[in-house]
């Protein structure tokens, strides 16, 4: 596989707001909380509509899955590759769930693991951390030739303000947390860095978003939401 193959698969995966990362509450049982007490409330039908550098999209719960025995909640969101995404929360820290990549570009075709990465504890004061580390196999295939590589991945979140008053898209919202995800994948020798910032609201979930990879900035901000 040519090496500006590797790179951009690391580009697309670094670019994803979902990774495989491991920690100590992966096998927590998912906890039951109502609406109001979560930062991530999860309902099917909840909605969030987001501009995402001016351009408009929505983030659906559309249904559950189960998951070694826990409730996984079914996502819509864009993504280039159309991958199933789900959320659950366990005890208290938030998952992002990421299903099977299976793609083909030109002659190559690209296959890797599903994965998970929790991407919010609501329980830490201001700088307090979590991080993980996760190997994913990825398969390709070209003509007549194939071949598996490991995937490594490092994440490490942060605290960065604990129960702050934040104003988006003209709207006040208060309980926010601010918190900073760092990522970093690497295969075959090349690695890709993402740098985000999120904020989210307690009864509300995400209200805003800002990742950058390669030296480029996406900015998301909540304009309406449905909440159960």
């Amino acid at each position: 596989m040519k090496k500006i193959n590797f790179l951009a698969l690391l580009t697309l995966l670094a670019s994803m707001l979902i990774t495989s990362c491991s920690s100590d509450d992966s096998s927590s049982d998912v906890s039951t909380e109502v609406a109001s007490d979560s930062y991530w409330p999860l309902a099917i039908n909840n909605q969030w509509v987001y501009t995402e550098n001016g351009e408009p999209y929505t983030v659906k719960i559309t249904g559950t899955d189960t998951f070694d025995g826990t409730t996984y909640y079914s996502i819509t969101e864009k993504n280039e590759y159309n991958l199933q995404i789900w959320v659950a929360k366990k005890d208290n820290t938030y998952f992002l769930k990421t299903g099977a990549l299976d793609i083909t570009e030109g002659d190559i075709n690209i296959k890797m693991d599903s994965y998970e990465l929790p991407v919010l504890k609501d329980n830490l004061a201001n700088n307090g951390q979590w991080n993980g580390t996760a190997t994913v196999k990825v398969t390709y295939k070209t003509g007549t030739e194939s071949a598996s590589i490991d995937m490594t991945i490092k994440c490490l979140g942060v605290i960065l303000d604990k129960d702050a008053t934040v104003t988006v898209n003209n709207k006040v919202y208060t309980n926010v947390i601010n918190m900073s995800l760092r990522q970093e994948v690497s295969i075959a020798g090349e690695s890709t860095i993402t740098e985000s910032l999120y904020w989210y609201a307690k009864g509300i979930g995400p209200i805003k978003s800002i990742n950058t990879v390669d030296g480029s900035t996406v900015e998301s901000i909540l304009v309406s939401y449905i909440v159960n």
